[in-house]
């Protein structure tokens, strides 16, 4: 009898609606048929968990973009426009549902590079009076423009602020809960961006703890913020939500001593009839050294109107204000972003095309930020910078 194949080792864990750990004994495809005839008892007769959608979903999205870059000089001489195609990023996810009570969620993403890389890989125990209590590796409810998934966006990316203080993934566990008017997440994790770290790596805390609350001045339906589109037809509706981070022990990359954190944000959104703005602030604090001890502060003004029942406009101002002891550090940080969506598919993400263009008033090299090619951002020692981009988006 041939060994089992470690295809086939996956293929059993998948269709298991609980964990198993198969012994490094199991040396037969009997075996795993016995795993697999166990799994299927535990199934409503005549179903199994890929043809149950209460018990397994998978979805995705791919952002395919054209894009063009121009600066008036370039630090390595080479050419001041640039442009081309590139697959920005491919994201697969994975939901099941293995008891009523717990729910898990597996999701990768390709970068344009190609790599695939672990984002969330977590499980959620519903528990009495609402509570919910999430555990493994998850990206913190904390900034709400880095909450907002990227196929849900607004222009073509997040915001230039996000890209330099999104929290990013991190491991650990938080408990949380959501009534009609208010809900609150509280976490105790390994710090901002510790995503894919092993426990011993020197870039995790000591302890770090988030918190994030959220409330609904206007309308009772939390779906209305997992974006921020306001389609035409849609009820007035206001939510206001603070959060903060706070952290100690963690080693600066580049450096063998730690430093403490403090990360706080704030943020107002109002959606209405076809229309919606959004403003932030975040606030971030460290003691990496005494030369560089201080606050950053960066600033999100955001706002769309549809013109029809598919085509939308809007507009975007972002401002980064760090602290100006950095080494190389000098001034702000300023973008202004203005594009238009299509929803091919109405009052849906599923199938869109976005078109933005990019401002950037200030030199990169003088900023906190390196180039980021999502962004349309390129190194440049001098200000007015600026780029198009194009993208073509698929729901699955």
């Amino acid at each position: 009898m041939k060994p089992i194949t470690q295809a086939s080792r996956c293929l059993i864990l998948a269709v298991l609606p609980v964990s198993v750990a198969p012994a490094d004994d199991i040396a037969g495809l009997a075996a795993g048929s016995e795993l697999i005839r166990d799994a299927a008892q535990q199934l409503p007769r005549g179903e199994s968990v890929f043809s149950n959608p209460d018990r397994m979903k998978f979805t995705g999205f791919t952002q395919f973009r054209w894009q063009y870059n121009h600066r008036d000089t370039t630090p390595d001489g080479s050419d001041e426009d640039t442009w081309g195609f590139y697959v920005a990023r491919t994201r697969l996810q994975m939901d099941a549902k293995p008891e009523q009570w717990l729910s898990t969620r597996l999701r990768a993403t390709f970068g344009s590079n190609g790599d695939l890389a672990l984002d969330h890989a977590f499980a959620t125990a519903h528990l009495p009076d609402g509570w919910n209590l999430r555990f493994g590796q998850f990206a913190l409810n904390l900034f709400r423009d880095d909450m907002i998934a990227a196929q849900r966006q607004l222009a073509v990316n997040s915001s230039v602020v996000n890209a330099l203080y999104n929290a990013d993934k991190t491991q650990g566990i938080e408990i949380g809960k959501e009534w009609e008017k208010f809900r609150f997440w509280l976490s105790y994790n390994d710090g901002l961006r510790t995503g894919n770290e092993s426990f011993s790596s020197p870039r995790k805390a000591d302890w770090a703890f988030s918190s994030r609350g959220e409330w609904q001045i206007i309308g009772n339906d939390w779906s209305r913020y997992n974006d921020y589109t306001s389609f035409r037809g849609s009820p007035l509706a206001c939510m206001l939500g603070i959060g903060v981070e706070v952290e100690s022990g963690a080693q600066a990359e580049g450096t063998d001593s730690d430093f403490a954190l403090l990360y706080s944000t704030a943020d107002v959104s109002l959606q209405g009839d076809g229309w919606n703005t959004f403003a932030s602030v975040v606030f971030v604090y460290n003691d990496i050294s005494i030369e560089e001890e201080g606050t950053d502060w960066g600033f999100i003004l955001q706002g769309g109107y549809f013109l029809t029942d598919q085509i939308e406009a809007f507009g975007r101002f972002d401002m980064i204000l760090p602290n100006q002891d950095r080494d190389g550090v000098d001034g702000n940080f300023r973008t202004v972003t203005t594009g238009v969506n299509y929803y091919i598919s109405p009052h849906s993400h599923t199938f869109k095309l976005t078109g933005n263009a990019l401002w950037f008033l200030d030199p990169q090299a003088n900023s906190l930020l390196g180039a980021q090619q999502n962004l349309d951002l390129l190194p440049s020692d001098v200000d007015g910078q600026w780029g198009i981009q194009f993208q073509v988006q698929v729901v699955f």
